[in-house]
């Protein structure tokens, strides 16, 4: 029997039908085109929601701290990213270990990595300080 629905022709569907041939499903891991994302019962319709802040892509770990930012109370620290981005820790947050990512580089203007970060809180949910569901 056949997984996954109709036949996809493309690259991308051999390349998917020939990993669920040899790959063994587990509950803790899915297959995504970008890395492997660590997942936990119930998302929509009976799949799997992603964790925050425990995707292992490609792009490698942070590098140290350059500098830290105090942005409308809450403080982060400022990192180069592995792929040459910049990586924002939220070290005042209610979550050990949350925070994001820009492509832009960490040697930008201040002004620009206060509006980064200033968009990232905008965008958190008071109740579970994650990124909220829009």
């Amino acid at each position: 029997m056949r997984r996954g629905g109709s036949h996809d022709p493309t690259p991308a569907g051999r390349v998917r039908r020939q990993w669920q041939r040899h790959t063994p499903w587990t509950a803790r891991r899915r297959m995504v085109d970008a890395g492997a994302v660590d997942a936990v019962p119930g998302g929509e319709e009976g799949g799997s929601a992603a964790v925050p802040a425990v995707y292992r892509g490609p792009e490698g770990r942070p590098g140290p701290v350059l500098f830290r930012l105090d942005v409308d109370g809450e403080l982060f620290a400022v990192r180069e990213a592995g792929d040459g981005g910049t990586a924002y820790d939220w070290l005042s947050g209610p979550n050990d270990g949350y925070g994001f990512g820009s492509s832009g580089s960490p040697t930008r203007a201040m002004d620009e990595h206060r509006g980064s970060i200033r968009t990232f809180l905008a965008q958190i949910d008071p109740t579970t300080g994650y990124i909220g569901d829009t």
